[in-house]
């Protein structure tokens, strides 16, 4: 019999939903952001078989569940949750991983953006009928009705698509400049 302590370093509450061999229905528990918490099905201080916490495990990792012995590795993609067997996460150890969460998350929407201005760069020459020498799109979060808060740096950035050869060849990214506010 062993304990499962699963942590959320996400910027969000999770619902921290799974089933267990031999019961029905699903169990949740909530997970508060930047917390964890020992899976008890039952709602004591009951320890779980190893099937009980196989089955826990299969049911996550498919959407990112990662052991905490992981969190530090940068060869595993780490999606904001983790957990740990039989002990607590370590505080330090929870930080470091929210703090990686968010980098990756931060690099995986450059990413996106990226993809994206070159897809609308296509979409345009598709209907256009020729190449475009160069298209430069700007992203800017739009303020909200109660101003942004101290901690927050609002997201302003510029992506140019430029297309290297007159011949045709295939476009890349150029520069891009992350613009926020300016602190001080």
């Amino acid at each position: 019999m062993s304990q499962l302590f699963v942590a959320n370093v996400t910027k969000q509450i999770v619902q921290f939903a799974y089933r267990l061999p031999e019961r029905q229905g699903v169990i949740i528990q909530p997970i508060p952001i930047g917390g964890q918490i020992k899976i008890s099905p039952t709602g004591g201080r009951d320890e779980l078989s190893s099937p009980d916490i196989d089955a826990i495990l299969d049911q996550h990792r498919k959407y990112g569940l990662i052991s905490a012995t992981e969190i530090d590795s940068s060869k595993t993609p780490f999606h904001g949750m983790c957990y740990s067997l039989d002990k607590p996460i370590p505080v330090e150890k929870l930080h470091r991983a929210m703090t990686r969460n968010e980098e990756a998350l931060e690099d995986l929407g450059k990413a996106i953006r990226k993809e994206a201005a070159v897809a609308v760069n296509r979409q345009i020459e598709g209907t256009i009928g020729e190449n475009l020498r160069q298209l430069e799109m700007s992203i800017t979060e739009e303020e909200p009705r109660g101003g942004y808060p101290d901690t927050h740096d609002p997201l302003g950035e510029g992506i140019r698509v430029i297309r290297e050869e007159e011949g045709g060849g295939l476009p890349f990214i150029g520069r891009s400049a992350r613009r926020g506010r300016k602190n001080g």
